[in-house]
C-alpha cells in the first residue's frame, strides 16, 4: 500500500468514522463524529457537511461512538455518550437533502423523533453501539453489562450479559452466537448468547483491551488490540495460544481491520499503523504526523482510510494498494 490523498482542514477532534456507501445516493461518503456532533465527508466533491450538533455548551453529552442506518426514508442515528445516555434518532432523508443543497451551517437537521435511554450509574461510558439484523441494536457501557435492544419493541431490552469489568468494545457473530469482549481487565471473554453464559476467559495480555475484530472473510479467526502495545490474532477452535503476536513501537494498538482472510491493519494510538501478512508473514510499516483517532477499509476500492490528528490541525490519510 502507498500513500494516495490526504484530505485536510477536518475537525481535529474526529473520534470514530466509517465508510457507508448504501445510503442511496450517498455512495462515497465518510461519516464520522466528533465531539458533540457528526459530520459527512464526500469523497468526490471534499464537501462537510453537518448531519447531526449538539452545541459545544452542552457539557456531559459528549459521543463515545455511534452508528448509523438507513430505514426507508429515514437515517436510523445511535448514539453513545458519556452520561449514561442512549441516544436514538430518525433524520428523514429528504430534509437531510435539502439542507445538503442550502449553504451550510451548524443547526440541527429535522428530526423525525429522538429516544433517549439512561443505563444504571452516573456518568457511566456508554462505550460501543451498533445496528444488528431484524431491527435490533447492542450497546456496551461501564457499567459492565452488554445489551440488545429491540427496536421494534420501543426499544426494549430484550437481552443483557453482565461481565467481571467494563466493556470497552466487543464483536457479536450473529451465525455463531458468540460475543467477543475486551475491557478494563487483561481478559478477552467469550459468550455463547444461546446459553447466556461465558464459554471462554483468555489471559493473555498484560494491561486493558481496546479492540476486538472478527475477520469478515473467515469468522473463525478475530484479532484484538491491548494497552500492552500488542496485537494478537485468534482461532477460536483452539484457544490455547495466539495464533500471532504483533507489537507496536511506542504506545497502545488503538485499531485493528482486516483486510481479507490473510492480511490485518493495526495501528497504534500515535505515529505508526501496520498491515500484517499471516500468509507470507511479512509486514509494511507506515508513520505518520499525529494521533491516531480510527480506520476504515474499502474493499471494493482496495483504500485504506486513516483519521489522524495533531494539536492544530486533523485530516484523512487514503492509502491505495
Amino acid at each position: 500500500y502507498q500513500i494516495n490523498t490526504c484530505y485536510s482542514d477536518l475537525p481535529i477532534s474526529i473520534l470514530h468514522f466509517q465508510l457507508r456507501k448504501n445510503l442511496r445516493q450517498l455512495k462515497n461518503e465518510l461519516f464520522y463524529s466528533k465531539k458533540f456532533g457528526i459530520e459527512s465527508f464526500d469523497l468526490v466533491t471534499h464537501k462537510k457537511q453537518t448531519i447531526y450538533y449538539f452545541g459545544e455548551r452542552s457539557s456531559g453529552t459528549e459521543i463515545i461512538e455511534y452508528d448509523i442506518k438507513q430505514v426507508d426514508r429515514d437515517y436510523l442515528i445511535v448514539l453513545g455518550r458519556v452520561d449514561s445516555v442512549l441516544q436514538i434518532s430518525k433524520i428523514n432523508y429528504d430534509d437531510y437533502a435539502k439542507e445538503k443543497r442550502r449553504k451550510q451551517t451548524n443547526n440541527t437537521p429535522p428530526f423525525v423523533s429522538t429516544v433517549n435511554i439512561s443505563y444504571p450509574g452516573e456518568k457511566e461510558l456508554v462505550n460501543y453501539v451498533k445496528f444488528i439484523s431484524n431491527n435490533r441494536l447492542f450497546t456496551t457501557s461501564n457499567d459492565c453489562c452488554f445489551r440488545i435492544h429491540d427496536l421494534n419493541e420501543s426499544n426494549k431490552v430484550i437481552y443483557q450479559v453482565q461481565n467481571d469489568s467494563p466493556i470497552n468494545h466487543c464483536e457479536f457473530l450473529e451465525e455463531k452466537n458468540l460475543l467477543f469482549c475486551v475491557g478494563d481487565s487483561t481478559y478477552t471473554d467469550i459468550f455463547d448468547i444461546r446459553e447466556k453464559k461465558k464459554i471462554h476467559h483468555i489471559n493473555a495480555n498484560y494491561d486493558f483491551g481496546i479492540c476486538i475484530r472478527s475477520n469478515p472473510y473467515n469468522t473463525n479467526l478475530f484479532s484484538t488490540g491491548n494497552q500492552d502495545q500488542s496485537c494478537k490474532i485468534w482461532d477460536i477452535r483452539n484457544l490455547n495460544q495466539s495464533l500471532h503476536t504483533l507489537y507496536g513501537k511506542i504506545e497502545a494498538i488503538g485499531d485493528v481491520a482486516w483486510l481479507d482472510r490473510n492480511k490485518i491493519c493495526y495501528a497504534e494510538d500515535a505515529l505508526y499503523f501496520y498491515i500484517y501478512d499471516m500468509f507470507d508473514n511479512k509486514q509494511q510499516d507506515f508513520t505518520f504526523l499525529g494521533y491516531f483517532n480510527g480506520m476504515v477499509y474499502d474493499k471494493k476500492k482496495e483504500m485504506l482510510y486513516i483519521s489522524a490528528q495533531t494539536d492544530n490541525s486533523g485530516g484523512i490519510l487514503c492509502y491505495e494498494k
